[in-house]
């Protein structure tokens, strides 16, 4: 039977792998989590999946019981469960994960020229072990910001104890912070560690796909918001009028144009809310001008806190600085917030 070549580092880039190894594995497993081996006769779990050491862009089964099993990727794991070669392997995995989950039409929009994601050919491996609670120094850190603990582990925050990572030379790292030191979680099962006072700021394996809080949007709304992170979508989210808001994984990130649609069909009015710097301002300005374009609409709209011709008097205090929500709220408060978006809107 003739079966059409698919290179399978592109494939790897359109799948979730773990989604493959639980179809394959029968069971909702994770990362790093002490399984049994199902392609024999395995009774103890004492296997576990994890990103491999030499060929980091593959999640493999590890399995030191089993010279056989040890190191098998997903394509393994379908060639000996359907008895069929790799590239048999390779068409049936992109058939049934990728192909049936191409929607056959859009409401009120049907997606042209979709654009390829500029997603990164390998996923760093990434796992952590989160504190059992917060710390004194978390609150005294989130607290200002107006943000709870209850908050946080809503919306999958958590404060880290340990967390491990791929390096560039393909080995495994294990770090312990001893400073604020964060976990955000999606839907995905990806991760993205951040360390707001550390020269190693961030480490990640997520897409331009986690859409931040996305999961918590009504059916149907009259104003979206889409802000560049976490910190500033909790604020938008806290404030009084309530808002609905997603976040991106920062502003340089594209947004998929099916998150685009979706908001399109579902607000009424979706203003991209960036930083006032050049960055903010230029990527806010762009994905408002792809959006509109690729939709045929003037629904997308672009603002920013205003950096030069603010009224700042009526504050009491002068302009120090700010650029986006967090630094607003920390310098004049939640409710002189509310009443600068109002305004913006």
């Amino acid at each position: 039977m003739y079966v059409e070549r698919i290179d399978f580092r592109e494939l790897l880039d359109k799948i979730d792998q773990l989604e493959v190894w639980r179809h394959l594995l029968g069971s909702m497993v994770y990362l790093e989590e002490a399984i049994t081996n199902p392609f024999r006769a395995d009774r103890t779990p004492g296997c576990w999946l994890s990103y491999g050491h030499t060929k980091s862009y593959y999640i493999i089964l590890n399995d030191y019981a089993s010279r056989m099993h040890h190191g098998w990727s997903i394509f393994d794991a379908w060639m000996h469960t359907r008895h069929v070669g790799f590239q048999e392997a390779c068409q049936q995995i992109y058939n049934e994960f990728v192909l049936s989950k191409q929607p056959n039409e859009i409401s009120r929009i049907q997606l042209e020229n979709t654009r390829k994601l500029s997603i990164p050919k390998t996923r760093p491996h990434l796992t952590f072990l989160p504190r059992n609670g917060f710390l004194l120094r978390d609150k005294e850190y989130w607290e200002p910001l107006g943000i709870t603990s209850k908050q946080l582990i809503e919306d999958g925050v958590y404060s880290v104890y340990k967390y491990r990572h791929s390096t560039k030379d393909g080995k495994i790292a294990e770090c312990y912070p001893n400073d604020h030191c964060y976990a955000y979680t999606f839907p995905s099962k990806h991760t993205k560690i951040y360390r707001p006072f550390s020269n190693f700021k961030w480490y990640a394996n997520i897409t331009e796909n986690d859409i931040g809080m996305y999961e918590d949007l009504p059916e149907f709304g009259e104003i979206l918001f889409i802000c560049k992170s976490y910190k500033d979508a909790r604020i938008q989210a806290n404030l009084d009028p309530y808002y609905n808001v997603v976040w991106t994984q920062g502003e340089h990130f594209k947004i998929p144009d099916h998150y685009l649609v979706d908001f399109y069909n579902r607000f009424d009015n979706i203003y991209v809310f960036y930083d006032n710097d050049h960055a903010g301002i230029t990527n806010s300005n762009l994905i408002v001008e792809e959006a509109n374009t690729l939709l045929d609409t003037d629904k997308f709209q672009s603002i920013s806190l205003p950096e030069n011709d603010l009224e700042w008097t009526y504050y009491n205090k002068p302009k120090q600085g700010i650029k986006d929500n967090a630094d607003f709220i920390l310098n004049y408060g939640a409710q002189a917030l509310s009443k600068e978006i109002e305004k913006l809107i």
